[in-house]
């Protein structure tokens, strides 16, 4: 499967899972509001009908519902996975990513793959992104860091943002954090990072 065949997959799956995720946001009211947690969140995992696998994040923050959707899947490499946001942009973290991500920041031994996805995606919040338009370059700042990564056009319509490596808040000076101007300098530092992981395999 393609990159095009992927998100054509993917987006024929988004309104029933969106559907499910309302249902489970109405199903987690009651909880939330007993909660004493100002931002009260559960992970569901769930399996489409058409047989993909799912992550669905409920989130309550002061008692407002949101959720946001990803779907993982295995190739090769190890486990992908695209997250649906904001006007149906897709965010693809690499294996390689979840690799760094560990490796820079959790730094837990014996943590499966999946869980840390699952780790990831309930801190850092997808979406602020700036883009290098010469080269099709991607810096995403996240709570815990810096996502490397660069942009696959599906047609003029429709994009998806290849995050390949994580870069930790330590590895970047404290005066210079989240500078996009600094985006230059860690491509070339990380440059071989961002060559690896590129195969999109069957969801």
């Amino acid at each position: 499967m393609n990159t095009c065949e992927l998100v054509k997959e993917i987006l024929l799956d988004v309104s029933s899972v969106e559907r499910k995720a309302n249902y489970l946001s109405e199903g987690l009211r009651r909880t939330a509001v007993k909660s004493k947690d100002k931002n009260f969140y559960q992970i569901f995992e769930y399996k489409s009908k058409r047989q993909n696998n799912w992550l669905i994040v409920i989130n309550y923050f002061k008692g407002l519902p949101t959720f946001h959707t990803i779907v993982y899947y295995l190739n090769e490499q190890g486990i992908n996975a695209i997250s649906i946001g904001d006007n149906e942009k897709l965010y693809r973290f690499s294996p390689h990513f979840l690799i760094r991500y560990n490796e820079r920041f959790l730094k837990q031994e014996n943590i499966s793959k999946l869980d840390i996805l699952k780790r990831f995606i309930t801190v850092n919040k997808v979406g602020i992104t700036e883009i290098d338009d010469n080269n099709d370059y991607i810096f995403c700042r996240f709570t815990e860091g810096i996502a490397l990564g660069v942009i696959e056009t599906i047609d003029y319509r429709k994009r998806i943002y290849h995050l390949r490596t994580f870069i930790s808040n330590q590895m970047v000076y404290d005066d210079q954090q989240y500078t996009a101007e600094l985006a230059s300098e860690y491509y070339e530092r990380y440059g071989q990072e961002l060559k690896k992981c590129t195969g999109i395999k069957s969801i």
